[in-house]
């Protein structure tokens, strides 16, 4: 599937108060950032209000390298929304971040998976706002060569 034509599984509403904003700011403005606690340092995923290590309310919100490796994956032949429909089988990567191990995003393969495996090298790519995104910026993945 070309980046072009993937779609989202459903619309994207994202809170405009919720904690994963600076995340789909990142995201529109080309970047993928990901939560780090202030107090304890501990990278959150998915984004919270408090952190789940130290119990710390304050967050920054680095930009992190969208490279990464396969964790797992799986390929999907249930459109299981009508937008789908016309794009299974369809392949999502579960990617662990290799600036931050700790920290793994979910993600559709908008490659090839022939060459498909785990600890397969991944970059992301950001597919811009669009009709078939419900106009909010969405994070894909690609195999690295």
């Amino acid at each position: 599937m070309k980046l072009s034509e993937a779609p989202t599984a459903g619309p994207i509403t994202p809170d405009p108060d919720g904690p994963d904003r600076p995340y789909w700011g990142g995201l529109r403005r080309g970047e993928l950032r990901i939560p780090r606690c202030r107090d304890c340092g501990r990278h959150v995923w998915a984004p919270q209000r408090i952190c789940p290590g130290c119990r710390g309310a304050a967050f920054d919100w680095p930009v992190v390298a969208p490279t990464a490796t396969v964790f797992s994956w799986t390929r999907t032949w249930h459109p299981f929304l009508p937008e789908l429909a016309d794009h299974v089988p369809y392949t999502v990567v579960l990617a662990r971040l290799d600036e931050v191990p700790s920290v793994r995003l979910l993600g559709m393969l908008v490659d090839d998976e022939s060459t498909l495996r785990i600890g397969a090298a991944l970059h992301g790519v950001i597919q811009p706002a669009g009709p078939l995104t419900h106009d909010t910026p969405v994070l894909r993945w690609r195999l690295s060569a």
